[in-house]
């Protein structure tokens, strides 16, 4: 009992203040969230941050759906594809923030 105590304490004490201000900063999972919002704001559309971020059948069916929609774009198909993958890639950009502030308030609760 007591050496489970000790390991208790002995891990939240390897979290030290320096050690969760240098994982939030701009990190979760692993990833860098600053490549992840250069990756949607540069090429977004074709889902390459889901796919950086590890969602790589959602990121595929973005890049498809968005080559998809520029290939029909002539028949008046595309229009409302591409339009569904820019409100994609708006909504990314949020779930994003939110992703990155959870880390952040996460991390700032083992800091206290």
């Amino acid at each position: 009992m007591i050496d489970a105590k000790k390991e208790i304490d002995d891990a939240k004490n390897a979290v030290t203040a320096d050690n969760a201000r240098s994982a939030m900063k701009f990190s979760f999972d692993d990833k860098s969230i600053l490549i992840a919002f250069l990756l949607w704001f540069f090429i977004g559309c074709l889902g390459a941050h889901r796919m950086y971020l590890g969602k790589m059948v959602t990121g595929i069916i973005m890049a498809v759906l968005f080559i998809a929609g520029w290939a029909t774009f002539i028949f008046f198909i595309g229009g409302p594809i591409l339009g569904l993958v820019g409100l994609w890639w708006l909504v990314d950009a949020v779930l994003m923030i939110l992703a990155a502030r959870n880390q952040t308030e996460v991390l700032d609760s083992v800091i206290k």
